[in-house]
């Protein structure tokens, strides 16, 4: 007996989460998040970092730049503001290249 397309993508699907849930299972067990991330790419999930909001910073660095700062100086003046302790540098790059873009 054969089955219908639609069978055959819900047992796919059935299947995914089966893996994904061995997987998120390995990772908490070995504490080894190589396996938490290969759960996301079973379940079609978008590799890499989350993206970080930095709306409010880019606002404030846009706001500088209006009054003649420039970017390099408002980028690291906004980041001394908003980032966490020690990711000044990071921040400050990330806001510099935003900066760029708009």
């Amino acid at each position: 007996m054969r089955c219908t397309k639609a069978e055959q993508a819900r047992t796919r699907a059935a299947l995914r989460l089966r893996v994904a849930d061995l997987l998120d299972h390995i990772a908490k067990e070995t504490g080894d998040g190589r396996y938490r991330r290969a759960a996301g790419h079973v379940l079609g999930g978008k590799g890499g970092r989350p993206p970080v909001d930095d709306a409010a910073a880019l606002r404030l660095a846009q706001a500088l730049c209006a009054d003649g700062t420039s970017k390099r100086a408002a980028a690291l003046t906004v980041a001394r503001i908003y980032s966490a302790a020690g990711n000044v540098t990071a921040m400050a790059e990330r806001i510099r290249k935003k900066l760029g873009r708009k």
